[in-house]
């Protein structure tokens, strides 16, 4: 089995991988990252997502998911949206979404380790 470090701190742990798969998206561009995490950080990251973004299962036309994933303020008009795919240990995939200020943009790529394109 291979050891790899988690990719928030960039420390070695012990136990299963998990992963997240983080995305931003505007227009035809778009910004994608693998995540492996160590158990901490995933739930974190998990907790984030559950709680402050859509699970990709629901209406998409639902007023209580215009919200922003990083300021939680609601959003019109922007061509920003977050992405997440979460694979847990023993789990099924889940889809999570989140529209985005233009604004946030910076923000969300610096909490999800995203890299500009």
């Amino acid at each position: 089995m291979a050891m790899y470090p988690c990719d928030v701190k960039n420390h070695r742990y012990n136990g299963p991988q998990q992963t997240i798969y983080p995305a931003i998206v505007t227009g035809n561009a778009s910004t994608r990252r693998k995540l492996r995490l160590c158990p901490g950080h995933f739930e974190h990251l998990e907790d984030t997502l559950e709680t402050k973004a859509n699970n990709a299962q629901m209406d998409f036309d639902s007023k209580d998911h215009t919200r922003c994933i990083v300021c939680q303020q609601d959003v019109t008009d922007s061509e920003f949206q977050f992405f997440a795919t979460v694979y847990a240990k023993g789990q099924e995939r889940r889809d999570f979404w989140a529209v985005l200020h233009e604004s946030c943009a910076a923000a969300c790529m610096e909490d999800w380790g995203l890299e500009p394109s």
